[in-house]
This record gives structure tokens, sequence and C-alpha cells, in this order.
């Protein structure tokens, strides 16, 4: 009696290509430092729009921060997204 092999199905991976997780860190990066900008431009919440763009913001920075999570160790993105994160977003402050 032959028997029955099931194939597991593959769940469908994006960070599966090797330069796309650096790409989704990127942009979490990038998330990062629009909503800081953000969180210091609402004035301790105070004011409604940049609170509502900070809030979105995050929620966003937050989809992407995970998706090289996937396959990344933690804290190797974790030391890439902190460093670009304080060097660039205290250059985007500073300026502001």
């Amino acid at each position: 009696m032959p028997v029955k092999v099931e194939r597991q199905k593959k769940i469908f991976n994006i960070t599966e290509n090797c330069y796309i997780k650096y790409f989704f860190l990127a942009i979490a990066i990038i998330l990062e430092i629009i909503g800081s900008s953000f969180m210091k431009a609402s004035n301790g919440f105070s004011k409604g729009l940049a609170r509502s763009i900070m809030i979105i913001v995050y929620l966003a920075w937050f989809f992407f921060l995970s998706q090289p999570l996937r396959t990344m160790p933690l804290g190797f993105a974790y030391v890439i997204w902190a460093g670009l994160g304080i060097v660039n977003g205290n250059c985007i402050n500073s300026s502001i």
C-alpha cells in the first residue's frame, strides 16, 4: 500500500529576497525619523494633525520593522536601525 505524502504549503514570505529585508529596514528607519519629527512638532500631543500623522507613521513603522525580523537576527537589525535612526534623526531634527 503506497504511503500518501502531503506536501507542505509554503507560506509566502515577503522577505525571502536577500535585499528586500534591507529595503524594508531602510523604510522603517525613515518612518521612525518622520514619526519622531512629528512627535516634536505635535508640541506635547496638543496639535491634532501632527499627532495623527505621528500615530499613522508609527503604525507603518512597526509593520516595516517587523518584516526584516522574520529572517534577520534581532540584534543585527536593532544595531542598524538604532545607529542610523539616531544619526539621521539628530541631523534632521537639528535643522528643523
